[in-house]
């Protein structure tokens, strides 16, 4: 119960401290007590169930703002992924309780008991993590040092994954140390600490020179609340407001003006009044505009897409991004059979654009200021969009988001920190500009150069400096997990192998 508490505290909050020891107590137990599989699924299932109780208190609220203040949906979300959570748990200290207990025989296998611990945990979390938009279930512990730029600097080798892997790594011989009342696993953990913060020092001073240019932009951050920008009858209000920043935003003499995603809740079209109107208010300044719109659906796309224009002074379209992994249960059905959807929350304002079309192919927008990576919303939540986009050669991220109905919550400082790791991973500046959310500016180090978390409009202005992006994140992330494949070879060798347990 502990251990679940405080791990839902630190993956909760961010604490990059409480992520050094939040499961020493489950781990303490399953050495000390030596409880083998079935006391190892019960303190997991206690473990997964109590770490839900506090990740997903802002359900309730939130779902009921969705849908119109309907109760069964957020009840009936809620329940699911404390199950889900709690099972996970159950089965990842079931291995490790039945490990701890095999390892605990012989002398000569004691050095396996952290690294085949982390691996299976993070083995377990990967496989989850892979589900394509849910990002309210990757709980991975490694999320809790994207408050720690220097532990952070481990990213690049092996994303989240190798993060939380190095912290359960050390919570294990914290445990070891507790349980057993040894100096030296707790000296092997002080030890490690030092050499990943000692690492991360030294990636950050040697990245610091590297640059291809600048560009200055202008995020427009016109934090609309959802009854202003999806309700019709608040539209002229809606709209002066859009051109009022637009005007403060051109003040700033930008490169390029930053929107956040769906900031214009219809489909584009070259003659849009609202578009030649904003390009006129800038004629003589020679701004592009990085501005999200619907696209139509066609012969190929059925509904509707979220999409990113890039805009030139003239009124060309330079590129277009569309969203290439939608919100599970939101933007398209969880489940399709037989090609009808099922289970998508209602939405209570505007249900005609509920379902979108996905782009199964993630490219750069091409500008004349260097070529710009586009995330929309949750594809910054895991690592695979924006990889796909930096292995491309892109100079500079661009996060488009709408967090307007998490704005109370704590899902919106973990997205803006999820989104600083897919920098530090890719090596590539992103600049985030959330509707009622953070927005700011990451640099390739993972610096934050700009953040701002208020909920009145503004315009950020920030220069950003441009790098080529390290296009071999994923390369390095796939050998780290097939080390982890190894490792856990290793533990089905070992809970499974019938002769003398010491040979192992």
């Amino acid at each position: 119960m502990l251990a679940g508490l405080l791990s839902g505290i630190a993956i909760h909050s961010i604490s990059w401290l409480l992520g050094l020891f939040c499961y020493v107590p489950v781990f303490y137990l399953l050495l000390r007590f030596r409880t083998g599989t079935s006391g190892g699924m019960l303190a997991g299932a206690v473990t997964g169930a109590a770490q839900a109780l506090v990740m997903y208190g802002w359900i309730f609220p939130v779902v009921a703002d969705y849908t119109g203040q309907q109760l069964f949906p957020g009840v009936l979300i809620w329940l699911v992924l404390v199950v889900i959570n709690s099972v996970k748990f159950l089965v990842i200290f079931g291995l490790i309780g039945k490990v701890f207990r095999r390892l605990e025989e012989t002398e000569r296998a004691k050095w396996l008991t952290a690294p085949l611990a982390a691996s299976i945990f993070v083995g377990v979390e990967a496989l989850i993590g892979s589900l394509r938009g849910l990002p309210w279930i990757y709980s991975f512990l490694g999320y809790t040092q994207t408050t720690n730029i220097w532990f952070l600097q481990l990213a690049e080798l092996g994303g989240v994954g190798i993060i939380t892997w190095f912290l359960l790594v050390i919570n294990v011989f914290l445990a070891y140390s507790l349980a057993w009342r040894s100096s030296t696993p707790l000296t092997y953990a002080v030890f490690l600490l030092i050499l990943i913060h000692i690492y991360g020092f030294a990636r950050i001073h040697m990245l610091e020179s590297r640059s291809t240019g600048t560009l200055k932009l202008a995020l427009l951050c016109d934090n609309s609340p959802p009854e202003l920008r999806w309700n019709e009858s608040e539209l002229d209000r809606y709209v002066h407001r859009l051109f009022e920043l637009n005007r403060q935003a051109l003040v700033t003499r930008p490169d390029i003006v930053v929107w956040n995603e769906s900031v214009i809740p219809w489909t584009f079209r070259e003659d849009d009044d609202f578009l030649l109107y904003i390009l006129g208010q800038n004629s003589s300044q020679g701004v592009s505009h990085l501005i999200s719109y619907y696209t139509e659906g066609d012969s190929e796309k059925e509904y509707p897409s979220v999409s990113a224009y890039l805009i030139r002074p003239d009124g060309s379209v330079a590129g277009r991004y569309d969203k290439s992994e939608l919100l599970a249960g939101v933007e398209r059905p969880l489940f399709r059979f037989a090609g009808q959807g099922s289970l998508q929350l209602p939405f209570s304002l505007d249900n005609t654009l509920a379902d979108h079309s996905e782009n199964p192919f993630s490219e750069p927008l091409v500008s004349g200021y260097g070529s710009i990576g586009v995330m929309i919303c949750n594809e910054s939540s895991r690592d695979v969009v924006p990889a796909r986009l930096a292995g491309q050669g892109v100079e500079l991220m661009v996060l488009m988001s709408n967090n307007a109905w998490f704005d109370n919550s704590a899902l919106v400082r973990l997205h803006f920190y999820f989104t600083r790791m897919r920098a530090v991973e890719n090596r590539t500046a992103i600049a985030i500009n959330s509707n009622m959310g953070i927005s700011g500016i990451t640099d390739h180090t993972g610096r934050i150069l700009s953040y701002y978390d208020g909920m009145q409009p503004t315009v950020l202005e920030a220069w950003i400096t441009l790098t080529d992006s390290s296009g071999n994140y994923l390369y390095r992330r796939n050998v780290f997990y097939l080390a982890i494949s190894g490792m856990l070879l290793l533990t089905l060798v070992l809970l499974f192998y019938r002769g003398k347990t010491h040979r192992l």
